[in-house]
């Protein structure tokens, strides 16, 4: 448990932290919960105020009032909720805040009060705040709803924090899940057990795996790809602190388990509404098309120059656009044999909007949860394809395994149509010249973003290019790698190299 001082603020913290989940379950109608939340609240309270009285007496009644007059009202949810965050939440943060004093500098962090009364950290080494200043509880609720399912056994969490998260986690299961905790810095896991509230966690439902870096974050992998049943989280600031750190896998893991967290809902309206559109079978293509060289093209600055080559190998070479560059083939006059597409965000209409007649006759592979409006509007065949396994899946399901750029898709698809050779136009995953697409594109942009790297470029050189690219790079290179019977050819003249591809010759 934590320092006998720190639970006495905490105590009556906490009656912040009951009010504020009252007021979050009144708006969500959960009316039993909400009162539940509510009266181990105002336990809290009558504590609270006998001792409040003694220093002031005013800002005593004034919350007795208060709370008497919501709990005599409860069955007018709008007035409860709303004369509890307007009137009651205020009242409780005045009478903590003569516990919100501490600021402790222990070396490479900084404990302080934040204003709710729980503590928080700093972490000067990498000027970043690890938990909210203002309520680093109620944070951690927030968070810990949108991260909880029923159904998830396990909670994977790399970053100790003073243990809000894991808290919460545990008090909103109502102990139903385990919780493992990652943490490399033993002193922070000092700090969550003596100042923050991991010790209120039954020592049966937590586990606090510890190690140098590279044993917890390997672990923490590992474990979390072995476990479907499981919820695994990273924090902004253990996001922050690996990328300080070199840990690439990290990192990644962190922008995915982010990326897939905020695509959680579109991800099943996609897929309810492309179950209701037509869906070919992958053969019907395979059958009607015969090419042995294909030509994935893509929507980087090197497809301004491998125009002419498109138009050259109309009909001798079968080509495959992404979704992105059905605009720009669409003014040139070039006609692919087939599109991908595999976005499931709602901007991806942006690349079909005015040219829905254009793709009358383009066959699109897509993702099976691709954004509806995209296939909604498109015209041509589709043939919809499983890029994971969801988890009723059949052990014989076909898994189209590709990643990251939707030009993975694009070499997956002329992989299964029998290419002994696959030409790779726009992909330079680079700002060769500081472009990043080529002309046309609709989110064509002069100025690059983020971090930017320095790669070996196809011409010998180096070029300037993005984390996110790089690891683009390494997915079509560990596909290339397992399509070894196939002959690759980068056509980008400045762009990254691309390992197992190679060089056009140009002469």
């Amino acid at each position: 448990m934590a320092e006998d001082f720190i639970e006495e603020i905490y105590h009556d913290s906490m009656s912040i932290e009951y009010i504020n989940e009252f007021v979050h379950l009144s708006y969500i109608c959960k009316r039993r919960d909400a009162r539940r939340a509510y009266n181990e609240g105002a336990k809290i309270l009558e504590n609270m105020i006998s001792r409040i009285a003694s220093s002031n007496l005013q800002l005593a009644l004034d919350i007795q009032n208060t709370a008497l007059e919501i709990a005599e009202r409860f069955e007018d949810c709008g007035f409860a909720a709303g004369e509890a965050l307007s009137r009651l939440l205020p009242l409780l943060y005045e009478a903590v805040a003569p516990l919100t004093h501490i600021s402790v500098d222990a070396g490479s962090y900084v404990i302080k009060s934040a204003d709710s009364g729980f503590l928080t950290l700093y972490d000067s080494g990498i000027n970043m705040h690890i938990h909210d200043t203002h309520d680093p509880m109620w944070e951690a609720y927030n968070l810990a709803t949108e991260l909880y399912r029923p159904e998830v056994e396990q909670f994977y969490i790399l970053g100790c924090g003073l243990g809000y998260l894991p808290y919460q986690i545990w008090w909103i299961s109502g102990g139903a899940s385990c919780i493992r905790v990652y943490e490399e810095d033993e002193k922070i896991i000092e700090y969550a057990y003596n100042y923050g509230v991991l010790g209120w966690i039954p020592e049966e439902l937590i586990e606090v795996i510890s190690g140098d870096a590279k044993y917890v974050s390997e672990r923490f992998l590992k474990e979390t790809h072995q476990n479907s049943n499981s919820c695994a989280y990273i924090s902004d600031w253990k996001r922050r602190t690996f990328t300080e750190n070199g840990y690439d896998s990290i990192v990644r893991t962190a922008a995915n388990l982010e990326l897939a967290r905020s695509m959680h809902d579109i991800t099943e309206v996609n897929r309810r509404k492309n179950l209701q559109l037509k869906s070919f079978s992958f053969d019907k293509i395979h059958d009607s098309l015969a090419y042995d060289e294909w030509i994935v093209v893509g929507a980087g600055p090197s497809l301004n120059d491998a125009v002419g080559f498109l138009r050259d190998s109309k009909g001798k070479r079968g080509i495959i656009a992404v979704n992105t560059v059905l605009k720009r083939l669409c003014i040139e006059g070039i006609m692919p044999d087939i599109s991908v597409a595999a976005d499931r965000y709602a901007q991806l209409e942006d690349h079909i909007r005015g040219i829905e007649d254009y793709t009358a006759d383009v066959p699109l592979i897509a993702d099976q949860l691709t954004n509806w409006r995209y296939t909604g509007a498109y015209k041509g065949m589709i043939v919809f394809v499983k890029t994971s396994a969801g988890n009723n899946e059949p052990e014989d399901s076909d898994i189209w395994k590709i990643g990251g750029t939707v030009s993975s898709m694009g070499i997956e698809a002329a992989a299964r149509l029998d290419a002994k050779t696959i030409y790779l136009v726009g992909l330079d995953l680079a700002y060769p010249g500081g472009q990043k697409y080529a002309v046309g594109m609709p989110h064509h942009q002069e100025n690059m973003e983020g971090v930017l790297v320095q790669v070996p470029s196809v011409d010998g050189n180096m070029v300037e290019t993005s984390e996110v690219f790089c690891w683009f790079r390494e997915v079509i290179e560990e596909q290339i790698a397992t399509h070894n019977g196939i002959r690759f050819v980068n056509m980008s003249k400045h762009g990254a190299l691309i390992n197992g591809a190679e060089k056009f010759n140009r002469t």
